[in-house]
């Protein structure tokens, strides 16, 4: 995703899908579309609707030469995809989620953007 194969849920890893949803944006719109990204592909993969534009951009949003204007569109897209809903059956029980690896995560440095921020590269 972005520039990194997505690979593990590890705190504090640039190839950790927990790191590219919960890492600590600081208003960093690559990372923002990043995370998007992540959760169109997480839809997916659990057998939602595909995200049509996600290789498009995931490219984008993995150049850090593309514009800013590139990758907020594409954040947004991504973003409208993620809220639009799909009904699919959850595969596991509702109920609350335990937001602990999430905050691990976010109290890291690491963005998988910068790969070079986290522990493991």
């Amino acid at each position: 995703m972005c520039g990194q194969t997505i690979t593990d849920v590890a705190v504090d890893d640039a190839h950790s899908a927990l790191e590219a949803m919960c890492g600590p944006d600081q208003g960093n719109d690559r990372f923002q579309c990043c995370r998007q990204l992540m959760a169109a592909t997480l839809n997916g993969a659990a057998g939602g609707a595909v995200f049509a534009d996600l290789a498009a951009c995931n490219a984008t949003c993995g150049d850090p030469n593309a514009s800013d204007a590139a990758v907020q569109a594409c954040e947004g897209e991504a973003d409208t995809f993620n809220g639009s809903g799909d009904n699919v059956n959850l595969p596991f029980p509702e109920g609350n989620a335990d937001p602990n690896p999430c905050k691990a995560a976010a109290a890291t440095a690491c963005l998988i953007i910068d790969p070079t921020a986290c522990a493991v590269q």
